[in-house]
């Protein structure tokens, strides 16, 4: 692998955008913040699709697949203009289960499950699963959105800097709100662990960054991958899908392969903004990967003010055990972005 200092951090995407046919774009910190698109960023999606590269977004969001295009197409990108396919690790779960593949070590056969979070049973719908709304009654848990209710809240008084009302229900769900620390959510866990309840989780991602309701600024809140490593770290079992997992890459590698993409791995590339999940999956999958340096979750721990310091990206990779090919600094170039 290449060392850090000998990797030029290039501007935008389109400076090296000749060296590969595919690409497969994260979406959160790529080419959106949670709450805009990144400057440019579908201008260059667009430009990349006008010059017949095949542009695919994986994302690690437990939506399914139609949801996202939908609400993409409502901020204003486009399935066709901008990119060809929106995979989502929601919908490669979705396959999964409606194979009736689940299985975990004292349950080979579990049917039951309770939500942990915003619920959403989409994943579920017209699968052999059913959802029950007591955990002393499931076979297992899946975790949604780690979110809290108004009540929940109200009992953690400790934390009221940390939690922000989410703008991500619809307006008929009740309130909810994230949080960017983990111990808010420790007290469900241990109570799914005394039960001896294994967990489903479909999006390894730590956190994402979602602008909240009051203000519309926005914070790291907590995902559902730090809940699992939290479940995890307490002894429970998890069962996991999405980035960086094999059975992602394999997936969305199949999808290229039946469209009659050209599996050429030294002209696919994974575009991503977390070595953890992004970069490492990339890795794992033989294909090329690009970081970007000043948008995303790396960011906020490589940068000096505006210079990539390369000490510690060099440690976050041997942290992650993950190594990119390229780096950028945003896809439409960081001249018109002011780093948050």
């Amino acid at each position: 692998m290449k060392k850090v200092d000998s990797l030029k951090i290039n501007n935008n995407l389109m400076e090296i955008a000749d060296k590969f046919d595919t690409f497969i774009f994260d979406a959160y910190g790529v080419f959106w913040d949670g709450k805009n698109f990144y400057p440019n960023s579908c201008e260059t999606m667009k430009a990349l699709k006008n010059m017949g590269k095949n542009i695919y977004i994986l994302s690690n969001g437990t939506h399914l697949s139609k949801d996202r295009v939908d609400f993409y197409e409502k901020k204003g990108i486009s399935k066709g203009m901008h990119y060809d396919e929106f995979i989502t690790s929601g919908e490669i779960a979705r396959q999964f289960l409606l194979k009736q593949k689940l299985s975990f070590k004292n349950n080979k056969n579990p049917r039951k499950y309770f939500i942990f979070g915003t619920p959403n049973k989409a994943l579920f719908a017209g699968t052999i699963y059913e959802n029950v709304e007591n955990p002393e009654e499931a076979d297992f848990c899946y975790l949604s959105h780690p979110q809290l209710y108004k009540e929940q809240v109200a009992s953690l008084p400790q934390y009221a800097d940390f939690l922000f009302e989410s703008k991500l229900p619809k307006e008929d769900e009740p309130r909810k709100w994230d949080s960017i620390v983990l111990d808010v959510f420790k007290p469900q866990l241990e109570k799914l662990l005394n039960l001896g309840l294994p967990v489903m989780n479909v999006n390894p991602d730590l956190t994402a960054t979602e602008a909240d309701k009051t203000n519309n600024i926005i914070h790291p809140v907590i995902r559902q991958g730090a809940v699992a490593e939290m479940y995890r770290n307490m002894g429970g079992e998890v069962v996991e899908m999405g980035k960086p997992h094999k059975y992602t890459f394999d997936f969305i590698l199949a999808i290229l392969k039946q469209n009659g993409i050209n599996i050429n791995k030294e002209r696919i590339v994974m575009i991503g903004d977390t070595v953890r999940t992004d970069i490492l999956g990339g890795n794992n999958a033989g294909i090329k990967t690009i970081l970007t340096t000043h948008t995303g979750i790396a960011s906020k721990e490589i940068l000096n003010g505006d210079k990539v310091s390369d000490a510690k990206l060099d440690a976050l990779y041997k942290r992650e055990k993950g190594r990119a090919d390229f780096l950028i600094k945003a896809v439409g170039g960081i001249d018109i972005i002011k780093t948050r």
